[in-house]
């Protein structure tokens, strides 16, 4: 079973989505129309990774894993809102909101402090 999802979902599925992928393009481009947003997202690099949203995705490629970015993503303020409320961040948007936010989830222990680690090595390889 496990051989089954993951010659699917790694290899088949990825591969037939790149394909409709290609033929949207196509499309869209014989009709002379942009492609809608939603539709331009890696969906192979979403499947591979097991995220759905463009800031994981951004501090994926950064260094975190996806353990730390789901830590960061379940973070409340003092009224109950998402600290890391914005989906689309592209990689120097989220290391900026990492640089911003660090200190203050340092001082309030809001997540395991491994996973602090984990994400000042990644402000610092990026910082040197």
């Amino acid at each position: 079973m496990f051989n089954d999802i993951d010659n699917l979902a790694r290899y088949k599925v990825p591969k037939l989505l790149s394909c409709y992928v290609d033929v949207l393009h196509f499309f869209f481009k014989q009709i002379n129309k942009q492609i809608p947003e939603e539709q331009n997202k890696d969906i192979a690099m979403f499947l591979e990774y097991g995220i759905n949203k463009q800031t994981q995705a951004s501090m994926i490629i950064l260094g975190l894993s996806r353990s730390t970015i789901f830590e960061l993503e379940s973070l409340e303020d003092e009224e109950g809102n998402l600290i890391l409320n914005n989906e689309n961040m592209t990689e120097a948007e989220a290391l900026q909101w990492l640089n911003d936010n660090i200190q203050s989830i340092k001082e309030n222990n809001l997540i395991p402090k491994l996973l602090i680690d984990e994400i000042v090595d990644v402000i610092t390889a990026y910082t040197l």
